[in-house]
């Protein structure tokens, strides 16, 4: 924990971030996301099993771009969304720097998308068991079972939205959802209307 409240210490010093996204210890223990914009914060930093979120969302929002020189923590997954995200040109003016926590507990800091990259290959997180079987099973389905698969799990969406809050890959100003004239997906939630979201977000 020292050594990456360090380490953000030091980005600030020598004045490579402006802004940390990582986690802080919330209500009841719970890891939860914090914004420092300054080196006198990071005592509040932590990086537990606990810090799940991918913190990549939050750079979509105006007040997180405006500090152009950004830090921020996560794993594997996190990476992932940032190197789709930069591929998408989503980070123009912006210079990222990620901060990852490697299995021994050490703090390596990713300057450049080219080093990204290098780590994220190097890196490719493994399915577990259960996912892997998940996967098998789903590729041995026909079209019809799968179809039926999918409109069983997707029953129970009250569109609620909260998919597309916390997904970094959803970064549109305007979502077709919310487009009435002409409207394309029904705004109630009936079964209909649920899976023609899901299925174009799933295509999007």
């Amino acid at each position: 924990m020292k050594e990456l409240q360090n380490k953000v210490a030091e980005l600030f010093g020598n004045g490579a971030i402006t802004l940390m996204i990582g986690f802080k210890e919330g209500i009841n223990q719970e890891a939860v996301p914090c914004f420092l914009d300054d080196a006198s914060q990071v005592d509040q930093l932590i990086w537990t099993p606990d810090c799940k979120n991918n913190l990549t969302t939050y750079l979509h929002k105006p007040e997180i771009k405006q500090a152009i020189k950004i830090g921020i923590i996560g794993n594997a997954v996190t990476l992932r969304s940032l190197l789709q995200l930069a591929s998408e040109n989503q980070f123009q003016q912006l210079a990222i720097t990620v901060l990852i926590v490697n299995e021994p507990g050490e703090v390596l800091v990713l300057n450049t998308i080219e080093e990204a990259e290098a780590y994220e290959k190097a890196h490719f997180p493994t399915y577990s068991t259960e996912d892997q079987a998940m996967i098998d099973k789903l590729n041995a389905m026909s079209r019809e079972e799968r179809w039926k698969f999918w409109t069983e799990q997707l029953s129970a969406c009250v569109k609620c939205y909260a998919c597309r809050a916390v997904c970094p890959l959803c970064y549109c100003t305007s979502c077709t959802v919310e487009c009435n004239q002409p409207q394309w997906i029904k705004l109630s939630s009936e079964t209909e209307g649920n899976l023609e979201w899901h299925i174009m977000r799933a295509m999007h």
